[in-house]
């Protein structure tokens, strides 16, 4: 199961070490109401659930590791509280909390009064070691604030993450500038002639455009050999290389969303963009300043982000391939 085992009637011993380790406080004792949740709270809520994948894939790629994605479906079991008040009598801040076990995943969303999210804490589990991902909101968006790194049969705890840099609260030691390294700059540069024409005649033939195949693919991955056995997950989708009327690619859209959400220079930047949009990062960054979708400092301008709301769709389904 996973760290929060109080929120369930378990008795796992796994769970129990897990959430000694990380001095999880009990609720016990407290008059916590449980709510029952009808049909379109529990789709909202799944939607908030689907929405946490994201965080995972941030989590992802600041930790260099791969943790598997919440399963998000209607198995999952949900519980809705709402919190009484504290012990001086006044209203708690986050009067709402979901609580939920996605496949052994678990965790929890706090709302405000509102129903708006105030932030989320949730573990996903790789074997013996899970990240816990604690959020906050910004605009209206959760945002990670901190992922602690657990090994279970170690009972070891890392903090590796806190606030995100464009935070206001952020401390700026915690943020240095992303160096990146030569991997990196051989994932924004073209592959060689020869390698391109292999895999664009056998794969990309009958595409619109043709997807950017980095040097780093050629000379650092066995994506050659991937391919032959898992076509569905290697390949770029065609619809991915197809543009709007706008003329804006669906990778466009996410790089967008991307910039708004992080800020540019303090991180890796994603090799999704590369295997899933089919795009070259540092080329299209450019393309889309010259046109005035993203400014100088690397944030999507007014028009930038009214392409992302009428393009959202590809935001939404960016967990699914």
């Amino acid at each position: 199961m996973g760290l929060f085992n109080w929120f369930f009637d378990t008795k796992d011993e796994k769970t129990t070490e897990a959430a000694e380790e990380l001095k999880i406080d009990s609720p016990k004792g407290r008059q916590v109401k449980y709510l029952d949740i009808d049909d379109d709270q529990r789709n909202s809520f799944l939607s908030d659930l689907g929405k946490l994948n994201l965080l995972v894939d941030e989590a992802n790629h600041i930790i260099d590791d791969f943790y598997p994605k919440l399963v998000i479906d209607s198995k999952a079991t949900l519980n809705f509280r709402e919190e009484p008040k504290t012990r001086t009598g006044k209203e708690p801040k986050c009067p709402y909390t979901l609580t939920f076990n996605a496949h052994d995943n678990p965790g929890a969303i706090y709302y405000f009064k509102d129903m708006t999210i105030a932030g989320a804490r949730f573990t996903v589990w790789k074997r013996q070691q899970g990240i816990t991902i604690d959020t906050g909101p910004k605009d209206g968006k959760m945002e990670v604030e901190r992922i602690t790194l657990t090994t279970l049969s170690e009972g070891y705890t890392k903090r590796i993450y806190t606030r995100h840099p464009a935070s206001k609260k952020a401390s700026q030691k915690h943020f240095n500038k992303y160096i990146p390294n030569e991997r990196d700059l051989a994932g924004q540069r073209d592959a060689s002639q020869s390698f391109r024409k292999r895999i664009i005649q056998k794969y990309y033939s009958d595409y619109q455009y043709v997807p950017f195949i980095s040097k780093d693919r050629e000379i650092n991955t066995t994506w050659v050999k991937q391919v032959t056995m898992f076509p569905d997950q290697s390949l770029v989708k065609k619809e991915m290389m197809i543009r709007f009327e706008d003329g804006f690619l669906p990778g466009h859209v996410y790089m967008l969303y991307w910039l708004d959400k992080y800020l540019y220079g303090y991180r890796r930047i994603p090799s999704y963009f590369e295997y899933k949009y089919g795009i070259c990062f540092d080329k299209e960054l450019n393309l889309l300043k010259k046109y005035g979708y993203v400014d100088d400092n690397g944030k999507p301008t007014d028009a930038g982000l009214e392409k992302v709301k009428e393009h959202y769709q590809i935001v939404e389904n960016h967990n699914y391939r």
